[in-house]
């Protein structure tokens, strides 16, 4: 059953109205009053049930995640932090003062499940259409670049893969009640302690050695488990024993390569740069505007295409977002030369990359053209370098492909509304420097007296 904010006003000597303590020209409080709450609601209405226990109301838990997004915390520190901010309280709805927490932190875990990747994007296309009614964002002509993800795993080696393997059969064995023939756990640990010295010249071979003993362990100990357990429960654990004999089986490498037993969707990324070679993680593709660079479009890809061949997908997801089908979307060399560029320029839509500034006419009206989308071009990548430091996007905590999807579009959302806050930190200061310019200098070291000229 869906829960509802409180709607009474009236003051008590013990709960003063929440606004009353608030500055009303702070950027949260003039941020909750731009966004329309009431249609998100009217959409995430849908997913709660018509009766029984009232649920977190909904305002509540969006402005958690997005809050979350925003000032990049966890879902314990978000949870924690919005008890001691009444100004977060505010943005979420609430009129007087709160001293417990709102929810439990698996409760962000379940609405981020329960809207899923649909949820999300309209999360997404609420605030572009909040800058939109500002005439901010127009998706005709848009910058679009691609990045990576990184999942939250260690660095991938064969005999950690194993290791897992085999505390994890352990585990499933004790948890199912199945006697083993043998646990392995003294041999695993001896074969641990010799992976220490795997990097010595003198103790390679040995290291080598180990790691063929923990593959035979981890073979074993699978077999041992099929054996025993029942075709019930065999069916229900299924997919962990795919996956597991397929990390047993596997070669040294390929676009199926399993890199880790909870991130089985997780693929390597060639970077070809000194400080990070390989990145281990997913790829993602996003769309700005060029003016305000506000993202119009964030898209996560389960396998590592070529970014020539998601230029229709990011098109349509743009065009589904803003309600725009772009025109001209300018990116770099990787965007260049394939059958998917010249199947969008007939249906209207150009990809423009530095080829096409080389084969134009120098001196040209298009020549100059061309060079001015591409100067801008580069906007994209201070984006992306936020987007990773404050907004999440550096490592990815979210479990599996939902998670995947979910981070990169909580992300581009957290970024937009962080935009949305600056413009109108900016606007009240615009408007104070057209009115300096009018009667005269501001004079900052005497306490903000007008000096008239």
């Amino acid at each position: 059953m869906l829960g509802k904010l409180p709607t009474e006003q009236q003051q008590t000597m013990w709960a003063p109205p929440l606004e009353m303590m608030l500055n009303p020209d702070h950027q949260l409080v003039k941020l909750a009053k731009r966004l329309p709450w009431e249609k998100l609601e009217t959409e995430f209405g849908s997913l709660y049930a018509a009766v029984g226990r009232p649920s977190i109301p909904i305002r509540v838990m969006v402005s958690l995640l997005l809050l979350q997004r925003m000032f990049d915390l966890s879902d314990e520190q978000v949870v924690k932090q919005w008890v001691q901010n009444p100004y977060w309280q505010n943005f979420s709805g609430m009129t007087s003062f709160q001293w417990k927490i709102p929810c439990d932190t698996t409760e962000l875990i379940k609405f981020r499940a329960r809207i899923g990747r649909e949820g999300a994007e309209k999360l997404l296309a609420w605030t572009i259409e909040t800058h939109q009614r500002d005439g901010n964002v127009q998706a005709e002509t848009v910058i679009i670049d691609s990045t990576v993800q990184e999942k939250n795993i260690t660095t991938p080696r064969d005999h950690k893969l194993y290791r897992r393997i085999a505390e994890r059969l352990l585990a499933l064995a004790a948890s199912e009640g199945v006697v083993l023939r043998r646990s392995y756990r003294r041999t695993i640990r001896k074969q641990i302690m010799q992976l220490r010295t795997a990097n010595f010249p003198r103790a390679r071979k040995q290291a080598r050695r180990a790691e063929r003993r923990l593959k035979t362990i981890a073979g074993a100990l699978l077999r041992d488990v099929q054996r025993k357990l029942t075709a019930e429960r065999l069916a229900i654990h299924d997919e962990t024993f795919g996956t597991i004999t397929k990390i047993l089986t596997q070669g040294r490498g390929g676009p199926d390569h399993i890199y880790s037993l909870h991130e089985p969707q997780a693929y390597c990324i060639g970077k070809g740069k000194d400080r990070a070679k390989y990145e281990f993680g997913t790829k993602v593709t996003l769309a700005i505007d060029p003016t305000t660079c506000v993202i119009v479009g964030a898209l996560n890809h389960q396998q590592n295409v070529y970014d020539g061949h998601v230029t229709a997908e990011a098109r349509d997801q743009i065009k589904d977002l803003t309600g725009t089908k772009p025109t001209i979307m300018v990116g770099d060399h990787g965007y260049r030369g394939t059958d998917m560029v010249t199947a969008l320029a007939e249906d209207g839509t150009q990809v423009i990359t530095p080829v096409n500034l080389r084969k134009s006419i120098k001196g040209t009206a298009e020549h100059r053209r061309l060079r001015k989308l591409l100067a801008k071009r580069s906007r994209i990548e201070a984006v992306i370098g936020h987007l990773k430091a404050e907004h999440r996007l550096c490592r990815n905590y979210l479990h599996g492909v939902l998670g995947d999807e979910l981070n990169v579009l909580l992300a581009a959302v957290g970024w937009n509304l962080k935009k949305l806050m600056r413009l109108l930190w900016l606007l009240p200061n615009r408007l104070f420097e057209r009115l300096e310019m009018s009667f005269g200098m501001w004079d900052r070291s005497d306490r903000g007296r007008v000096v008239l000229a």
